[in-house]
């Protein structure tokens, strides 16, 4: 009996370990229409707004780009860098770890990625 339990515990730790990282790392912020852009050598960001969604969690952002953000095309992983971003393109924001949640959350994207150019 005490070995049924200790596979058991074992199981539950191993399936808790491996289905949390992943699904987390990778929800989507944000997605929605770029607003406005504003361009620096010391930091960019884009504001992205749209109602929010199911798989989503913020309605309006503003998102933080740096040298590690990914800009690609959703359907073919095309690469973009910041300035072929345009107002009105439709995209979809993954943030890294520690978004700061206000009126207007603001983080930095870990990946952004062009939905409709």
């Amino acid at each position: 009996m005490k070995k049924v339990f200790a596979i058991l515990a074992i199981m539950v730790v191993l399936i808790a370990g491996c289905t949390s990282t992943n699904s987390a790392e990778e929800m989507i912020g944000i997605r929605g229409d770029i607003t406005s852009i504003y361009i620096d050598n010391e930091g960019s960001t884009i504001n992205v707004e749209e109602k929010k969604e199911e798989d989503t969690k913020y309605s309006k952002a503003i998102v933080n780009i740096n040298k590690d953000t990914v800009i690609q095309n959703k359907t073919n992983d095309k690469l973009y860098n910041i300035n072929d971003l345009e107002l009105g393109m439709t995209v979809e924001v993954i943030f890294n770890e520690g978004v700061m949640e206000s009126d207007l959350v603001q983080g930095t994207a870990k990946v952004i990625k062009v939905i409709n150019e």
